[in-house]
């Protein structure tokens, strides 16, 4: 049986060296259903075509959670946005971009305290 096992372990190893192995997971990061939600906000233009190219999804998401937190406990949304501007930093479009996002996948009952 440990014969067997380690005989498929070797095969899937080779397989995943040379590219043919299945994607463990189409999206990085995404856990839960809300940050495959996320997710697939922050990389799906909007009517202005702002988008994020995801290079640290952990950052992005830990960003939206902050975003929801900071509303939670009374801020409004405008003021968390200008927040997340400074600590992103990000440009106005931008930060409200994944502000709404991050609303809309993690604190939806927060939507609409602008």
């Amino acid at each position: 049986m440990l014969t067997r096992t380690l005989a498929a372990a070797a095969a899937a190893t080779g397989l995943a060296l040379i590219g043919i192995a299945p994607a463990a997971q189409a999206q990085p990061g995404g856990t839960t259903p809300q940050d495959d939600t996320f997710y697939y906000l922050i990389t799906t233009p909007d009517d202005d075509g702002t988008v994020f190219n995801v290079a640290d999804f952990g950052l992005l998401r830990a960003q939206g959670l902050g975003v929801c937190r900071l509303i939670d406990n009374g801020m409004s949304g405008v003021d968390a946005t200008e927040k997340l501007m400074s600590v992103g930093p990000y440009s106005w479009d931008a930060a409200n971009f994944l502000s709404s996002a991050a609303q809309v996948a993690y604190c939806p009952d927060n939507i609409g305290d602008w």
